[in-house]
């Protein structure tokens, strides 16, 4: 099935997640990964042991991460010894879930960096297609040219822990969850998620922070990096990093520009607890602020036990 949407829709839809249907960026060999779709802002998940479908976000769930492996078998890491397996050469192929085998050549797989397509290997010109904008059947189909209208349905981003990241908040208690930060990859650009709320920490202009949804990935005002010297850079506003000069509960995590002598802009990650804690303001943590995220600040930091942890939870 064919899908045509609006320009308006698709950008609604790109601002739900990441990239689109066989559009992959492989950001590292044999890591962790999630494979998004953008257009219909979905996500590879492995759903049992023989089946797929692309479903909304959850950085939470080990059955959306995956490994395009060094055999060119792309494996499930929620699935124990499961690949995406299509036996079908055919448009509309069944695309499932299968044990791996790296003699079975119905698993092979190839990343085209140009188009963004996950090509089938042996099926030669099939390639991952979402199917429709519900993902409930994911299929092989020819691979479409970049000028095709229906790119978007095999357009994929396939992010990968310790490059790529997202700052998704895990956690399930209602104030530290503001504060949790899953950091997958030092001093490389990153973009980071509150899960509890859905949401991207967001550079808006050079001055102003706020969580939003996630939108397509080439979106640099959502991407971030810690560096060595512990500043939060923003990809997107350049220069700027984040900075939090007042101590205090509420207080005001803004944009600023860098300097490694300013002390209201040094940042540590507490990888027991996933809190992006203060590391002049002892005690302090960024926190969501708000479920919609229009202006995060900055919160004592929260036990894991505490109801309103899921307010300082951020997977990195």
């Amino acid at each position: 099935m064919r899908v045509v949407k609006s320009t308006s829709a698709l950008v609604l839809l790109a601002c739900t997640i990441l990239s689109a249907a066989q559009d992959l960026d492989a950001k590292a060999p044999s890591l962790d990964r999630v494979v998004i779709n953008p257009a219909f802002g979905t996500v590879l998940t492995a759903v049992g042991d023989a089946a797929i479908q692309f479903q909304p976000l959850d950085a939470s769930i080990m059955t959306q991460l995956w490994q395009l492996d060094s055999s060119q078998l792309l494996r499930s890491t929620g699935a124990t010894n499961k690949c995406v397996d299509a036996p079908d050469p055919q448009n509309g192929g069944t695309v499932r879930l299968s044990d791996c085998s790296a003699t079975d050549v119905n698993q092979l797989w190839t990343y085209d960096a140009t188009t963004k397509q996950l090509r089938h290997k042996t099926h030669v010109d099939f390639c991952l297609d979402i199917g429709t904008p519900t993902g409930t059947k994911p299929h092989l189909w020819e691979c479409l040219e970049t000028t095709s209208l229906y790119l978007k349905n095999q357009q994929i981003d396939l992010l990968a822990p310790f490059l790529d990241r997202v700052v998704t908040n895990t956690s399930t208690h209602r104030d530290c969850k503001n504060q949790k930060l899953n950091p997958l990859a030092p001093s490389l650009d990153r973009v980071m998620i509150n899960p509890a709320f859905g949401s991207l920490l967001t550079a808006v202009g050079d001055a102003t922070i706020q969580f939003q949804p996630l939108v397509v990935a080439s979106s640099v005002t959502q991407l971030w990096q810690l560096d060595s010297s512990q500043l939060l850079r923003s990809k997107g506003a350049t220069n700027k990093c984040l900075d939090a000069p007042e101590p205090r509960n509420g207080g005001t995590v803004r944009l600023l520009d860098c300097s490694a002598t300013n002390v209201n802009q040094l940042w540590t990650y507490d990888s027991t607890t996933k809190q992006l804690r203060h590391k002049t303001h002892v005690g302090f943590c960024l926190d969501i602020g708000t479920p919609t995220g229009e202006a995060p600040h900055l919160w004592t930091c929260l036990p894991t036990n505490h109801v309103y942890e899921k307010n300082q939870v951020f997977v990195f």
